[in-house]
């Protein structure tokens, strides 16, 4: 028997912290295990975000004696299960990409993305580091703003707000992201779209990787500066992402049979 690892990615603000609450309401009916090391303290929500924080040299605390109890509580799981948005800050720097996948050496790596369908993209990004920028003292208005143009004109921003040792980039395009995902990377990556629409549990309810999966219901976090966001991004439009017609089905087809294959 192999041994899996999922990595549910995000990205962020495609429902990362619904999923997450799902996962924490349903912890107990997983056929994987989830790692209590490298948790955000946090009793409503599953988020392994200290370990992202960890591999890219995130400043704000010492998470250095953690590894070696994580790589010991993982050690004889054969299906554990990852989840943090920042683990696409992990992925789209090569070098940290690289820690991350020899972290997990002993496993076969299945990365769970989920990317964002709509013309609102760049507006949630921006919102988002919004609230990053006040711990920083910098305007949090004007920083939105710049952030907001960047991603716009140049497709990406740089996410370097707590000094982290890496320059590490958010992609707005669909095909730059898939690009600098899939670059010198052993892990297969499984690319579900997040819309007003989608049943974004479904790859897990149905999979069979849980046990009578309840869903929760979709977090929204909006704000002020969300409203001054939407008249920009009207004015200067935003082409929708689309991805290839079953690809959906397909990769909860791959998961499913994995687990048949496993269990």
């Amino acid at each position: 028997m192999k041994k899996i690892a999922l990595v549910h990615v995000g990205l962020h603000k495609t429902g990362s912290t619904s999923i997450q609450g799902a996962l924490k309401k349903n912890e107990k009916n997983a056929l994987a295990y989830i790692p209590e090391t490298f948790r955000i303290n946090d009793n409503t929500l599953i988020n392994h975000a200290e370990l992202a924080w960890y591999i890219y040299g995130d400043a704000r605390q010492n998470l250095n004696n953690k590894i070696e109890e994580f790589k010991a509580e993982i050690k004889n799981k054969k299906i554990i299960l990852l989840s943090s948005e920042d683990f696409s800050l992990v992925l789209s720097n090569q070098e940290t990409k690289s820690m991350f996948e020899k972290i997990l050496h002993e496993y076969e790596i299945f990365y769970i993305i989920f990317f964002r369908n709509m013309g609102d993209r760049d507006i949630v990004l921006p919102n988002e580091f919004k609230k990053h920028y006040k711990a920083q003292k910098r305007s949090r208005y004007i920083g939105t703003l710049i952030d907001f143009f960047k991603l716009k004109f140049y497709g990406k921003i740089k996410y370097n707000l707590y000094s982290s040792k890496y320059k590490i980039f958010f992609f707005t395009s669909h095909k730059k992201l898939i690009r600098t995902f899939q670059k010198k990377t052993r892990g297969k990556f499984l690319f579900f779209e997040y819309n007003k629409t989608t049943d974004i549990f479904k790859p897990l309810r149905e999979t069979g990787l849980f046990q009578n999966f309840y869903s929760e219901n979709i977090f929204f976090n909006k704000s002020k500066m969300w409203t001054v966001l939407k008249i920009l991004n009207y004015i200067f439009k935003s082409k929708k992402i689309f991805i290839k017609k079953n690809r959906i089905i397909n990769n909860i087809n791959i998961l499913s049979t994995l687990f048949k294959k496993n269990h």
